[in-house]
């Protein structure tokens, strides 16, 4: 009975954490974990610091190898 109990507190904390990485994303980057949108913002002003006469729109997006 110990063990059922373990896997579903297992499942139900793995959905919970799912559902809330999947409203707020965060990836590594530059050795920290950090939200999609703070890296995107971050790439795009480097970017723009390194060509002043250009705007840049960076998006991270996950992509799966699976047809």
């Amino acid at each position: 009975m110990r063990k059922v109990l373990i896997v579903i507190g297992g499942l139900v904390l793995s959905f919970v954490l799912n559902a809330c990485s999947s409203a707020a994303p965060a990836i590594q980057y530059e050795g920290k974990t950090r939200q999609v949108a703070e890296v995107e913002e971050m790439i795009g002003d480097l970017l723009e610091s390194q060509n002043p006469d250009l705007e840049f729109t960076v998006s991270i997006e996950e992509q799966s190898d699976t047809d």
